[in-house]
């Protein structure tokens, strides 16, 4: 713990007086001043902290106050670290303060998401608490000097994690490095050094410790035979994982060395999971076929092409009985109205594309574009005959209209894809097996509140190294981490402790093997710029490839049936309706037995056609408007006289199906009048 702590003793006249110093007073204490006219002056810097107890002690021997004072570390450890993360709102975008936090990663000054390395991290700590500080109107707690860590490594996230805590995440992979502070500057400088940048210094032991009782040891435990770091990384595209493992390994005998183990007793052995790289692809089908609606013959219109192209969306245009087509003045206007020319849209998209957007590229990047079109001819002809092969003429359309709603485009057919989005993952961290054994390869000792003979002030710091004399030999070249200097000048006291870092927890490799342990699953960590969870960002959605008419079957002209299931016979029950002759037929119909002839009442024979034919036997039901004659048929209520025999008659009522009533018959006066005949 890179803390410094005084104990300062006060006596009182009475236990009733008043403290010297209130809780979290900023102290600076001085060496070496001198009065002047009453006043003192000089001296330099000792120690700048703050008061953390102030304990009353009454005895009959008197009242004394025991002041503590730490320095700006216990500042560190109850300050909160905070990063700013994206807030994206309906109404608001905003960048608050939040204490769920990427560690090795932050938000520059445009507000972009980056990587930083260990060193550029502890900064980030140390600046934010500093700055709640000088928020709370407090003076600047330190200033920062050197930092020597620069680690690259994996981003971590946590929450509710103090600025301390976030200073020793750091370091713990770097166990050679220590945070030190200089209290001869305004305000005092903290900086972070590694072993081998300190000023070792020689101090002697104080007298009766070696019988009054020292622990000091060697550590050999900490130094690793290998360090070797496996980063397993997850690449995805369009969902389906592809997992990659790339090693990190350094000993004794340099990287990735065979010569060095790969497991064993003292083998530094870490795993970290990283994101990859996240890959989704648009795909699309597109079937686009010729579109003929205007196609010519020479300089003349080819009517058999257009009536075919027509067909695939019209059925009924293309019904055998259905001859001499002939389709003229043929437009084509997108959905504002305006003309759309073949020449830059000459094929129409298909039922079956899937997928459709306006990411699609041909080749040579040419983009895909489509538009949505009315095709329609105010000038069709026709002649429509009661068979599909000869049979009778029964209708002529002069000028009918038809349309067709579809989707024209550019493109060819084929398959088409592109990245939709990619999301970025983790990079692979460099060189940190190599630094991690680098640290740990040169045997440390550790002591704890080791007395040393009195020196004058100033003479250790935690920006030393320590060697001690008066013990064993190795002890006085032993290069040790200084971790906490106790001071008690009333007594006249001070007491080292020193060793390998504190943020090695129990100081030994199993603390290093648990650096990944708590490690949170990865996330995309430019949600912290954009406030955005979704990773692959917006993906164009296909385009409709489906038709739609205007003109959907014969309309007038059409015939449409119901058919039953086939009985044992193979006969079955059909209702149709020939809108054309303005006619519902009810028949029985059983398979054609072949020679011809128009199927009897109702004109639906196949003449031979190897289809169906009506069955005489079962006869038929047809409602007519040529017989109606103007009449309006619907169900209505009859009086019926029912006779009893010799009692006489019962009136009855009943529902039928029928005209109105009328006076005279229409069927008699037509054969008076010759109606209907013909003849000669």
């Amino acid at each position: 713990m890179p803390a410094r702590y005084l104990h300062r003793h006060h006596p009182h006249a009475s236990a009733a007086d008043p403290d010297l110093f209130p809780y979290e007073a900023r102290v600076i204490i001085r060496r070496g001043r001198v009065l002047d006219n009453e006043e003192l002056t000089g001296g330099t810097i000792a120690f700048v902290g703050y008061c953390i107890s102030a304990t009353l002690s009454a005895a009959p021997e008197g009242v004394l106050t025991t002041y503590t004072f730490a320095n700006a570390w216990w500042l560190l450890e109850r300050t909160p670290f905070q990063q700013r993360t994206a807030s994206k709102t309906v109404e608001s975008f905003s960048f608050p303060y939040q204490s769920q936090v990427i560690l090795f990663a932050r938000l520059d000054q445009n507000d972009y998401f980056e990587k930083i390395d260990s060193g550029t991290q502890i900064a980030e700590a140390l600046n934010h608490c500093r700055d709640a500080c000088l928020a709370l109107g407090w003076s600047a707690p330190y200033q920062l000097g050197t930092i020597d860590p620069a680690l690259d490594l994996p981003t971590w996230t946590t929450q509710e994690i103090s600025c301390a805590a976030v200073i020793q995440k750091a370091l713990e992979l770097s166990p050679d490095c220590t945070v030190d502070w200089d209290y001869t500057t305004s305000p005092p400088t903290v900086s972070v050094r590694a072993r081998a940048n300190r000023t070792a210094v020689t101090l002697a032991l104080a007298p009766g410790q070696l019988t009054g009782g020292v622990n000091i040891t060697p550590r050999h435990d900490i130094i690793p035979r290998a360090v070797i770091l496996w980063y397993r990384i997850a690449n995805a595209v369009d969902g389906a994982l592809c997992l990659a493992l790339v090693r990190d390994k350094y000993g004794p005998n340099g990287a990735n060395s065979a010569s060095d183990p790969d497991s064993g007793p003292r083998v530094l052995l870490q795993t970290f999971d990283l994101a990859g790289t996240e890959v989704a692809t648009l795909r699309a089908y597109l079937h686009a076929e010729t579109c003929h609606a205007q196609a010519m013959d020479g300089a003349n219109p080819d009517h058999d092409a257009r009536r075919a192209w027509f067909a695939q969306f019209l059925p009924w245009l293309g019904d055998a009985k259905i001859r001499n087509v002939a389709i003229f003045d043929v437009t084509i206007t997108d959905r504002g109205g305006e003309p759309v020319s073949l020449d830059s849209y000459p094929r129409v998209v298909m039922p079956d594309s899937t997928g459709l957007g306006p990411w699609m590229k041909m080749a040579g990047n040419t983009a895909v574009e489509f538009v949505d079109v009315t095709i329609k001819s105010k000038q069709v002809y026709y002649e429509e005959f009661d068979a599909e092969t000869g049979g009778n003429l029964i209708r002529q359309c002069q000028e009918k209209t038809i349309s067709v709603r579809c989707r024209l485009t550019n493109g060819t057919t084929g398959d088409y894809d592109s990245v939709a989005s990619i999301v970025g993952g983790e990079e692979v961290p460099q060189n940190i097996a190599k630094t991690v054994y680098e640290s740990l390869a040169t045997l440390q000792y550790q002591g704890r509140n080791i007395r040393v003979a009195a020196v004058p002030p100033g003479t250790v710091t935690l920006a030393n190294t320590l060697n001690l004399t008066g013990g064993r030999a190795e002890w006085a070249t032993m290069a040790a981490t200084i971790q906490t200097i106790s001071e008690d000048e009333g007594r006249g006291l001070t007491s080292i402790s020193f060793g390998p870092a504190e943020h090695l927890n129990a100081g030994d490799l199993r603390a290093l093997f648990s650096f990944n342990r708590a490690r949170r699953h990865w996330y995309n960590p430019a949600a912290r710029e954009t406030g955005e969870a979704g990773g692959l960002g917006n993906v164009d959605l296909g385009l409709s490839g489906s038709h739609e008419d205007s003109a959907a079957g014969r309309s007038w002209d059409d015939t449409r049936a119901v058919t039953s299931a086939a009985d044992q016979s193979g006969k079955q029950g059909e209702v149709s309706l020939q809108a054309g002759n303005r006619r519902v037929v009810i028949r029985v119909v059983k398979p054609a037995t072949g020679g011809g002839g128009g199927g009897g009442e109702g004109g639906q024979g196949n003449g031979g056609n190897g289809e169906t034919e009506t069955s005489a036997e079962d006869g038929s039901a047809i409602a007519d408007l040529a017989d109606i004659k103007g009449h309006e048929v619907k169900f209505r209520e009859v009086q019926v006289c029912v006779e009893d025999g010799e009692e006489g008659a019962t009136i009855k009522y009943m529902k039928v199906w029928g005209t109105e009533l009328y006076d005279e018959s229409e069927e008699e006066a037509e054969e008076d009048n010759g109606g209907g005949g013909g003849g000669e």
